[in-house]
């Protein structure tokens, strides 16, 4: 039911109470904000349209209840709310008008001020040596490994390896363990780890057959190379160009090792390098088969099932999207709804671009637990060489960056991978 604010005096004028004025101009308030967050926030003079003629409607409806005195009160106080919000309007389409300005150097997207360890490296970056006064170059951490090089600050290292795992399928459902030594061991793991027993059986001692495995890291490099002009320019975002450039870099050389690197020394193994992980045909010499796939999946030890994913190539994932039964009909109906991933056989389908093509003898498809089989290990340092002379003559600075990483199967049974073949 509507509120009515009117009282009378002795002498029969229209009057409002204060408390009822003062209710009054709240529901005037409240009634202007709701109506201003439902309009569009580009849309100004539209919204300042509605606040007068909101305005002007309470004004007509207060005319006759109001004494000549209070309603010129009201009428001030109403304008003075009205040009605050239209205030706070224009700055808000002023902040909008305006580009933001990029950080400086330095400066990352959050509040929190980098530390002068990352002040004093991103100088370096932009004006060498020579640009660093003596307690900047204290702050420098010359690197063990290369020469005329320093190692990134920790908080500069870490962002490359966050934007890498963001980029990464594999870091995302693998293992990853960041050290500090130059090399570190793990325990392979084999069959038969652990024997169990009721009161009324034997318990046999453990047959453990884990062996120690070293992960020792090897040397990934990137090259950046910016014009020296975006260098010299303050306004440039250049730890952020820094991050986003070497994870881009490293992302993609990292992918293709994961999945088929050779294991040597100079290069990490993939998972479908290693020699001990099963393999399930796919019933056909040159193709996948819905039979080969259902196989696969049931090869899995069910140990390894709850947390299984299958990982192959998008144009893959297309090839099992055409399957048909023999009344041409397709056999896979995946889920449409939003926000939900692509299941197979009630799994996970995880698309990654450096998976092998479907053809004779490939090996298109993994599926398994990846966390529980494959284990990335990273140095936390990243070292940097600065190189002018180099590339004096394009006008560009190399920036080399090492990063040290190495990734192997240690747990060869919590994967399958599916071969194209007949036999």
């Amino acid at each position: 039911m509507e509120k009515k604010y009117v009282l009378m005096n002795d002498g029969g004028t229209p009057q409002l109470s204060e408390e009822d004025k003062a209710a009054l101009m709240d529901e005037f308030v409240a009634k202007a904000k709701a109506d201003l967050a439902i309009e569009a926030k580009a849309d100004i003079e539209k919204i300042n349209q509605l606040i007068a003629a909101e305005r002007k409607v309470y004004e007509e409806m207060l005319k006759g209840n109001l004494t000549e005195a209070d309603f010129k009160a009201y009428q001030d106080k109403s304008h003075t709310e009205e040009e605050a919000i239209k205030t706070r309007l224009d700055e808000l389409e002023t902040k909008a008008d305006r580009p933001p300005a990029p950080p400086g150097p330095g400066e990352d997207k959050g509040d929190k001020e980098p530390s002068e360890e990352a002040k004093a490296f991103l100088k370096y970056v932009r004006e060498d040596k020579q640009g660093l006064d003596p307690e900047e170059m204290k702050l420098m951490k010359i690197s063990d490994d290369v020469s005329a090089g320093y190692t990134a600050p920790i908080e500069i290292s870490s962002q490359i390896i966050k934007k890498i795992t963001e980029l990464s399928k594999i870091r995302q459902i693998a293992e990853v363990q960041t050290i500090g030594a130059s090399a570190i061991e793990f325990p392979k793991e084999g069959e038969d780890t652990v024997t169990v027993a009721w009161d009324d059986e034997t318990l046999a001692a453990g047959d453990y057959k884990f062996k120690m495995e070293k992960w020792d890291p090897k040397n990934l490099r990137a090259l950046v190379t910016p014009h020296k002009n975006l260098l010299a320019d303050s306004m440039f975002n250049l730890e952020q160009y820094i991050v986003d450039k070497t994870a881009e870099k490293y992302n993609r050389k990292e992918g293709t090792s994961f999945i088929s690197g050779p294991g040597t020394p100079a290069r990490p193994e993939g998972m479908l390098t290693h020699a001990d992980v099963q393999i399930q045909i796919s019933g056909d010499a040159n193709d996948l088969l819905a039979d080969g796939i259902i196989k696969l999946f049931y090869k899995l030890p069910e140990a390894y099932v709850s947390n299984a994913k299958f990982l192959m190539k998008r144009a893959t994932v297309q090839n099992i999207r055409l399957f048909k039964d023999t009344q041409d009909r397709y056999i896979w109906q995946p889920s449409y709804q939003m926000g939900q991933p692509e299941l197979l056989l009630g799994k996970p389908i995880i698309e990654d671009p450096d998976m092998p093509t479907v053809a004779g003898n490939a090996y298109p498809i993994i599926f398994g637990d990846v966390k529980q089989a494959y284990l990335i290990v990273d140095r936390q340092q990243i070292e940097m060489q600065r190189l002018v002379e180099k590339y004096a003559l394009e006008g560009l600075i190399g920036l080399l960056f090492w990063k040290r990483m190495d990734a192997q199967v240690r747990n060869a049974s919590a994967i399958v991978k599916q071969k194209i073949s007949a036999t």
